[in-house]
C-alpha cells in the first residue's frame, strides 16, 4: 500500500503541482485543487487523530491551507503561493523516491 501512495506522489501529484505553479490553467483547476485540498486535509486528520496511524502533520498544517488558498482565493500566477507549491512538489519528489529506491525505510 506504500508503494502506491509513493508511486501516486511521483506519477500524479508531482506534474499536477508543476503544471499548476508553471503555466496557466482552465478555471475548472481551481476548483479541482479546492477538492484536493478539503480531500488531504479530511483524509490525514482521519490517519492522525482518529485512527492514529500516522503523526505526519504536515500535510494538515502546510500542504491542505495552501492548496485551499489556491483553491479558494484563486490568485494570480505572480503569487509567491504558485512558487511555494513548486517548491513543494519538487521536495515530495525526492521524499518518495527515497522510499522507492530503499535508502529511507522508516
Amino acid at each position: 500500500m506504500n508503494s502506491i501512495i509513493h508511486y501516486l506522489h511521483i506519477l500524479i501529484l508531482f506534474p499536477f503541482f508543476l503544471y499548476v505553479s508553471l503555466f496557466k490553467f482552465p478555471y475548472v483547476i481551481y476548483h479541482i485543487i479546492f477538492a484536493l485540498g478539503i480531500f488531504t486535509l479530511l483524509y490525514h486528520i482521519y490517519l492522525n487523530i482518529i485512527r492514529k496511524k500516522q503523526l505526519k502533520w504536515f500535510h494538515i498544517f502546510i500542504v491542505s491551507p495552501i492548496l485551499l488558498y489556491i483553491g479558494y482565493v484563486k490568485p494570480g500566477k505572480k503569487n509567491n503561493v504558485y512558487k511555494l507549491l513548486l517548491m513543494f512538489a519538487f521536495a515530495m519528489v525526492g521524499f518518495h523516491l527515497t522510499y522507492l529506491l530503499g535508502f529511507n525505510t522508516g
